[in-house]
């Protein structure tokens, strides 16, 4: 296989930097995130990111089906002139965030799994995205900055504790899979990067109305230096629900978001939805 700078300098292509292109360069690392993702000759892949193959092609070997969703045309092009590709993969020129994995999961009849190098500048989106249609995944391995993997695993009273912590550890065992190094990409980016596996399970606690709940916890941090009971309310729940509920629950309304554990923010939204409140 040709290296990733070998192949960008071959076609006269300069990685996007608005794509935030960045081009793992080690094949070691890549088959090591597919041996510990566990994947098999029975699952049905989702990949974000063809890239220029150096995940692709040995992951297509080891699975029933990969399908890989690549929005930069010209790396489409270098992939598919470059190698005889196999009868398990299919690449689709398409952006993730508009696939719809309900019908792909329908067309295949099992559960998916996903496992993509996500971009920083979408890579939240992706995560939610991932988080919302989550009954239709079994699992998912993402490489994300490192900075972004350490707030999802965060621990409750950090200070990098925050959203997408809350949501994921809500429906998800977390695995730190592997630290990449920065300097094992191309072009180098700034910070390295981490693969975080996310087993999905059923929640501890159910959230009664899961879009409540979501809207629950982003309201409580998108304000983070603000008291829990002046977050939510600016602008969200009517400060007088805030108190009942609060009151209830026994937490105090001038704690702020990261103090609060998952079922916390459960309980919070079972009782807004109880008061027939719609934010």
């Amino acid at each position: 296989m040709i290296s990733p700078q070998g192949l960008l300098k071959k076609y006269y292509i300069r990685p996007s930097k608005s794509r935030g292109q960045n081009f793992l360069i080690n094949p070691d690392i890549a088959k090591a995130i597919i041996e510990k993702a566990g994947f098999g000759a029975e699952d049905i892949v989702i990949e974000v990111g063809t890239g220029l193959g150096i995940l692709t092609l040995p992951l297509a070997a080891r699975v029933k089906k990969l399908i890989s969703f690549e929005v930069d045309p010209r790396l489409i092009a270098i992939v598919k002139a470059e190698y005889t590709l196999p009868s398990t993969l299919e690449i689709i020129h398409q952006d993730i965030l508009k696939v719809d994995f309900q019908a792909l999961e329908r067309e295949y009849g099992q559960k998916l799994k996903i496992i993509g190098n996500l971009p920083y500048y979408i890579s939240s989106p992706i995560l939610f995205k991932i988080w919302e249609c989550r009954s239709l995944f079994k699992n998912a391995f993402v490489m994300l900055q490192k900075e972004v993997a350490e707030r999802i695993v965060a621990p409750a009273g950090s200070k990098k504790y925050g959203i997408l912590t809350v949501l994921f550890n809500y429906c998800a065992i977390i695995e730190k899979v592997l630290r990449v190094p920065a300097a094992q990409f191309y072009p180098r980016p700034e910070v390295d990067s981490m693969v975080l596996g996310f087993h999905l399970r059923p929640p501890e606690v159910i959230a009664e109305d899961e879009s409540l709940f979501k809207k629950t916890v982003k309201k409580a941090f998108q304000k983070r230096r603000k008291t829990l009971q002046n977050a939510l309310a600016h602008p969200g729940f009517p400060p007088e629900l805030i108190r009942n509920v609060l009151e209830t629950l026994h937490i105090d309304g001038q704690r702020r978001a990261e103090t609060l554990g998952v079922n916390d923010f459960v309980q919070i939204s079972n009782l807004f939805r109880e008061s027939s409140y719609q934010l």
